[in-house]
This record gives C-alpha cells, sequence and structure tokens, in this order.
C-alpha cells in the first residue's frame, strides 16, 4: 500500500487509493485520516477549525484533534467518505457527525 493517495488523469482517486482507505490497519488510525485528507479533492474544503456550533454539536474537549470535510457534492469527494465509512474501525472510533451537504466531522483518536 503507497502511503501517498493515487489520482487518475480527471483527478478522482484511484481504486488503489480507495481500498487503502478501506482496509486501513487499526493500529494508526490518525494516518488514515491524514490520508484521506492528502486524497481531498479541494484542499480548502478540509481541515481542522470546527465552528464553535460544530464543537458543541460534536461535545469536542479542550485538546481534541478534529478533521472536517466537506464533500461539495464532488463524486470523488464521496467515495473518500465511502471508504472511511466501510473502514468499520475509523468509523466507529473517529466519526463524529455527518450532516446534509456533505459535511463530516472526525475525531483524531487519542
Amino acid at each position: 500500500m503507497s502511503r501517498e493517495p493515487s489520482f487518475d488523469a480527471d483527478g478522482y482517486p484511484t481504486e488503489e487509493t480507495l481500498v487503502a482507505i478501506e482496509a486501513w490497519r487499526s493500529d494508526d488510525l490518525a494516518a488514515c485520516l491524514d490520508y484521506a485528507r492528502a486524497a481531498w479533492h479541494w484542499p480548502d474544503w478540509v481541515g481542522e477549525d470546527l465552528s464553535p456550533a460544530e464543537r458543541e454539536i460534536v461535545m469536542a474537549k479542550d485538546g481534541e484533534r478534529f478533521v472536517r470535510f466537506a464533500t461539495g457534492g464532488w463524486s470523488g469527494n464521496e467515495s473518500i467518505i465511502a471508504a472511511l465509512r466501510a473502514n468499520l474501525v475509523v468509523w466507529g472510533v473517529c466519526w463524529r457527525l455527518s450532516a446534509r451537504g456533505g459535511l463530516h466531522i472526525f475525531r483524531y483518536p487519542r
């Protein structure tokens, strides 16, 4: 498995990239979230800053680290979210919120 995501000629994540996310080992979930971030099509639509309302909704505590993905409706980004969802450990441990419009928030494991 490559530690850098790969893309096709149109900028979509390759099947190899999506399978890597789906099969990511449970001993380094933070690296999986970082890998998904690196595969995100619009870098301005992924980041660690949550609004005060989002922090309240996900019950964020001081010192916790989050990643906020906004798909923009782009199918390549939706595929990355689907791959994260298919990884039951990532989804079960890290997922905190999905909202209409393609917003997804994950907490980095401690």
